[in-house]
């Protein structure tokens, strides 16, 4: 079944010339962070306890060059009044590194954060922040050419979103209806 939906995926989600595929686990685009950036907001106590895992693989056409990007992490809920985010980024893009991630979606990417897309995620993270806890980027991968800050922007808004919803598929499908 993983296997028709895409490697890994355990929902995709297709709407207009977007495309997400939500992942339950994703040991494949674990990459040892070179850089961590931390930041701070208030948030309001979560009723949920406990960690949840996933990430999300973006992809939109647009006009001759696709955008994509993978990001992946954690959020541990917390009864506190402000989130954490951590962002662990690569280093530079390395625009001859072969990829080694198969993609959910069918594109192979390169396992790695960017440092130049880490700003673009902290901040759409921070943008989304509404409960306590921690939320760390922990996965992502990227194609040398088709990635972009905007990709990864939208990549990180999605993911803010099923990481703390119980409903990944309406939580997708609500941000995507936005950024129409």
């Amino acid at each position: 079944m993983a296997r028709l939906l895409g490697f890994g995926a355990s929902l995709i989600i297709e709407q207009g010339n977007i495309r997400v595929a939500v992942l339950a686990e994703d040991e494949v685009t674990a990459f040892a962070g070179r850089d961590v950036t931390v930041a701070h907001v208030p948030a309001k106590p979560s009723p949920l306890r406990g960690v949840k895992r996933a990430s999300i693989e973006f992809h939109r056409r647009v006009g001759g060059l696709p955008q994509r990007a993978m990001l992946g992490g954690t959020m541990t809920w917390s009864g506190g009044d402000e989130l954490r985010v951590e962002v662990r980024t690569s280093g530079r893009i390395d625009l001859d590194a072969a990829p080694s991630y198969e993609g959910a979606l069918g594109h192979p990417l390169v396992p790695g954060l960017p440092g130049e897309f880490g700003a673009a995620v902290m901040a759409a993270l921070l943008a989304e922040a509404d409960q306590a806890g921690t939320m760390v980027v922990d996965r992502a991968a990227y194609d040398p050419v088709e990635s972009s800050i905007v990709a990864f922007g939208a990549a990180a808004v999605l993911l803010a979103a099923v990481l703390r919803g119980t409903d990944s598929g309406t939580a997708v499908r609500a941000k995507l209806e936005e950024f129409r």
